[in-house]
Order: C-alpha cells, then structure tokens, then sequence
C-alpha cells in the first residue's frame, strides 16, 4: 500500500485541463505549441522543465499563442494518483 508522505504520480486527460488568463496566481505555464483542430485546440505547454499538453474544446477556448503564459487548472476531480 500507499503510506503518509510516498512519492506519487499524477495523471490528468489533456481535456480535463482548463487555461485561464494568466493572473499570477496558480499553476502558470509557458505556451510552446499551439494547433487549431477544428472544434477543439491542442496546446503544449512548459512549466519549468516539463511538458503539458492540453486539450480545449468550444466556449473554453482561450486566446493563447506560443510565447504567452497562462494559467493551468487542474480539477482535482480529473486526477489519478499512481504508486511510481
């Protein structure tokens, strides 16, 4: 079993990700690659040295470009935590 204090994973579908404005507050990340798939845009986003790839379906997308920051929120209900 998991104790008190084990090192974790986290796992999280790239379309349960929400971006917001990037008000300095939260998780912030860095926009590397951006592409328009018709209903949805993909994103792949740097926070330090890691890589994060969102997925944004209709009214929830955001004006966002490589280059610009922004703000990840990760619903506590999307995530999965895993034994490493």
């Amino acid at each position: 079993g998991v104790t008190a204090g084990s090192a974790m994973q986290a796992m999280i579908r790239p379309e349960r990700i929400a971006l917001q404005a990037d008000d300095g507050n939260g998780l912030r990340g860095t926009v590397q690659n951006r592409s328009f798939l018709g209903e949805k845009i993909d994103y792949r986003l740097s926070v330090g040295e890691h890589m994060i790839q969102a997925t944004v379906f209709g009214d929830d997308r955001i004006d966002a470009s490589p280059g610009d920051v922004v703000r990840i929120v990760l619903p506590m209900a999307g995530i999965h935590l895993l034994a490493p």
